[in-house]
């Protein structure tokens, strides 16, 4: 045996579990705050593509 208590290793097992947790809600986070900048960022262009698609239907309706 390599002289560790085996308590002590599960338990350090344990803990990189909640590690992990962090870890995914910080990625979850950072994904969310980059689709955000990046709806803001591309909002104008975006408004004005649908403005445009909008009125061509309606000039386009009998």
């Amino acid at each position: 045996m390599n002289g560790r208590h085996p308590d002590r290793q599960a338990a350090r097992l344990q803990g990189d579990d909640g590690a992990s947790l962090v870890e995914y809600v910080l990625l979850v986070s950072l994904i969310a705050l980059l689709c955000i900048g990046g709806l803001r960022y591309f909002q104008s262009s975006v408004e004005e593509s649908f403005d445009s698609s909008a009125s061509a239907i309606s000039e386009a309706s009998p």
